[in-house]
């Protein structure tokens, strides 16, 4: 399954767990138009293959990201 372009963007949250069976994260999906709204723990299924362009854009607040240890395509 997939996390749509733009699903979250500008939606305050603070920590995300994706639960497994996501494989692909579409872009701008979690940006923010100011920092403060960003998240600030994320973590990805192992599930995960992809990671769309400007997936985090603004996103400063973020303190923690767990990615899976297979490999994840960025951008």
């Amino acid at each position: 399954s997939e996390v749509g372009e733009l699903a979250f963007s500008n939606i305050s949250l603070t920590k995300l767990i994706l639960a497994e069976g996501v494989t692909t994260i579409g872009a701008h999906a979690f940006a923010c138009d100011t920092a403060e709204d960003s998240l600030h723990t994320f973590i990805f299924p192992s599930t995960l293959t992809s990671i769309g362009e400007k997936t985090f854009y603004n996103s400063a607040s973020i303190h923690s990201m767990y990615f899976p240890s297979s490999s994840v395509t960025v951008g």
